[in-house]
């Protein structure tokens, strides 16, 4: 650690608590958008399923060249530049809305971007991870990383198992 033992660092202190909330933002980007599709444009099976294809699809043909571009610049500011872009698009969703113009395409779009830049911040947080966390002391910190990002994935996954219209629900929502 490069100001500190272990996890009591400042600079990791930091860098958990932001990339923390990045993560939840991820989280509530990956069940709004969807449910954008579906209940303000009525989007369908095939509609929704391009909706996730266009959020992956940037991972599939991004991850390569912006492993390239993310090395050559200092990482805290790609990270940083990423979740304002991030948050300006998912931003953008309800002025489309209220404005009238938001459609199907429109989510694509948005989609996509925001995939991009999610490429980008995932590279260059694992960079800067390692940067600030030396190597014998890296287990503590990336599991303490990890557990951040299953815990700002779990609404997304109770999502479909809470709008399950039926009875039998496992729990009450």
């Amino acid at each position: 650690m490069t100001d500190g033992e272990g996890l009591a660092g400042r600079s990791f202190r930091l860098f958990w608590g932001a990339a923390t909330i990045s993560l939840f933002g991820d989280a509530v980007t990956s069940l709004a958008l969807p449910l954008t599709a579906a209940l303000t444009l009525g989007a369908g099976a095939l509609q929704m399923g391009l909706l996730t294809a266009f959020g992956l699809l940037p991972h599939l043909l991004l991850y390569l060249p912006a492993g390239v571009l993310v090395d050559r610049h200092r990482r805290q500011p790609v990270m940083i530049l990423a979740d304002l872009g991030r948050a300006l698009l998912i931003g953008s969703v309800p002025a489309l809305a209220l404005s009238g113009h938001l459609s199907i395409q429109a989510l694509y779009l948005i989609a996509f971007a925001a995939g991009a830049l999610q490429v980008l911040f995932r590279l260059a947080y694992s960079g800067r991870l390692q940067s600030l966390v030396a190597s014998p002391m890296r287990r503590p910190p990336t599991a303490g990383c990890r557990s951040a990002a299953h815990s700002a994935s779990l609404p997304a996954r109770a999502w479909p198992v809470c709008s399950f219209k039926s009875s039998a629900r496992p729990f009450p929502c």
